[in-house]
């Protein structure tokens, strides 16, 4: 478990994040402050198959683009949760939160 702190000062413990920047074809993870001592896992989107092996775990999705979006709502039942964007989601297929992202 390790420590992640945001912009405003808040911070959280997770064993893995999920850096879902960059597109599918070229996944980018940022070499953000900190985290050459973070012991746990980071994750591009791209990477990302199933919530199964992150069951248990606490996990922080970063991002609000629709691939963030999805994959925060399938860790719902398995992980505990936190999605952190920058500003506000504005629009989510209501699908999505009960647990079918295919849904527009």
């Amino acid at each position: 478990m390790r420590r992640v702190r945001a912009e405003g000062g808040r911070e959280f413990t997770a064993a893995a994040a999920v850096a879902p920047t960059g597109d599918f074809g070229t996944p980018f993870l940022p070499d953000t402050p900190g985290r050459s001592e973070f012991g746990g896992r980071v994750l591009h989107a791209a990477d990302y198959r199933n919530p199964h092996v992150f069951a248990g775990q606490r996990v922080i999705v970063v991002g609000g683009g629709n691939s963030a979006i999805q994959i925060a709502a399938e860790f719902g039942p398995f992980a505990d949760t936190t999605l952190a964007t920058r500003r506000p989601v504005a629009r989510t297929p209501s699908e999505c939160w009960a647990g079918n992202c295919t849904g527009g």
